[in-house]
């Protein structure tokens, strides 16, 4: 398949059609949809529409947050919500555990799918500014019962956790998840019947493809920042506790779950 006879980041074909050729059984292997970006937001807003709708109050902390970060491309974005949400809602999660709180944006998020008696959602998060504007929204929306925000490194707070969760998402540092899939199964944070979601493990596509193809290669820190993405795909891959699957959704979506 295309792995094994293309060697990394340097795709001969020029088109997709031509790099869809390249397939043994002769079907398409990468999306096609987005061929413009025209045609990309015409789909993504076509997808939006026919979706369940996220409620209004988790759609104004959206509006919020993009209004008053200087990033909020590293908040996830309506359609993913709308997808993590289905995702969550038909594994009937009650514990979800999120890596990289950000706003308070996907907390909330989680926050619909899980049981109001009995659900809880535990969002892990550094950045002081960003745990104050996601406490608040919390507040604000009555959902401290439900939501609760531990600032403070990742990688440490996940060593004081207890039980498991039927949900974990990874969206925090990159080079962390290495480390946080790690601990989560030593410490058996991990439901047997749960998922692991990882977020942006392709990264712009940096992950598989550098030349002159993908304009994404000239950010510099977005390379180093897919090396990380390099490294976490191949040791989930080669851990045999576990087994994975590599969407090309969004900036790519990993789902992981134990084999046993």
């Amino acid at each position: 398949m295309l792995a094994e006879t293309i060697p990394r980041y340097e795709f001969p074909a020029t088109s997709l059609h031509e790099l869809a050729l390249l397939s043994d059984s002769n079907q398409m292997l990468v999306p096609s949809l987005a061929s413009t970006p025209e045609v990309a937001v015409a789909v993504t807003e076509y997808c939006n529409g026919l979706c369940a709708p996220l409620p209004r109050r988790v759609l104004d902390h959206q509006n919020y947050t993009a209004a008053n970060v200087s990033n909020p491309n590293m908040m996830i974005s309506t359609l993913e919500a709308k997808t993590l949400s289905w995702i969550a809602r038909d594994r009937k999660a009650k514990r979800i555990l999120e890596i990289g709180c950000f706003s308070g944006f996907s907390a909330l998020v989680w926050a619909e799918c899980v049981p109001s008696s009995g659900g809880e959602v535990i969002s892990l998060e550094i950045d002081k500014e960003m745990i104050a504007m996601a406490n608040k929204a919390i507040r604000e929306q009555d959902m401290q019962d439900m939501i609760t925000v531990i600032p403070g490194p990742a990688a440490e707070t996940l060593q004081t956790l207890e039980g498991e969760f039927d949900l974990i998402f990874l969206d925090a540092d990159k080079a962390g998840y290495i480390t946080y899939f790690e601990t989560i199964l030593a410490r058996k944070l991990l439901a047997p019947n749960g998922v692991i979601l990882a977020d942006n493990t392709l990264y712009s596509g940096l992950v598989c493809i550098r030349n002159e193809h993908n304009p994404a290669r000239h950010e510099t820190t977005s390379v180093a920042v897919s090396d990380y993405l390099i490294a976490f795909n191949k040791h989930v891959a080669e851990d045999s506790r576990v087994d994975q699957i590599i969407l090309p959704l969004f900036d790519g979506l990993s789902m992981i779950r134990l084999i046993s």
